[in-house]
């Protein structure tokens, strides 16, 4: 849930279609930020394991853990709906 709290991390993941890779190139060259600055982002993600990272010849190219997410996503979702249920005393 860290991981996604930061709007620049959000816009990294919305950056990726359905399978596809992304070197942190191509990535950082979306922000206007520095590429230690999108670097860091990137890092918070692969540690919280929605960014997984494989190295294809020099580069490294990143994709999304989408399954990862859309769990998350549900268990997020039937807690509020669990206890969006619950009535006050």
């Amino acid at each position: 849930m860290t991981a996604l709290g930061s709007i620049t991390r959000q816009r990294i993941i919305m950056l990726f279609e359905p399978g596809e890779q992304l070197n942190i190139k191509r990535i950082a060259d979306q922000f206007n930020l520095s590429r230690t600055a999108v670097v860091h982002h990137i890092g918070v993600l692969q540690d919280a394991g929605i960014l997984k990272g494989e190295r294809v010849g020099k580069e490294v190219v990143m994709y999304v853990d989408w399954e990862l997410i859309s769990v998350t996503m549900d268990r997020i979702k039937a807690y509020i709906e669990y206890f969006g249920n619950v009535k006050a005393n």
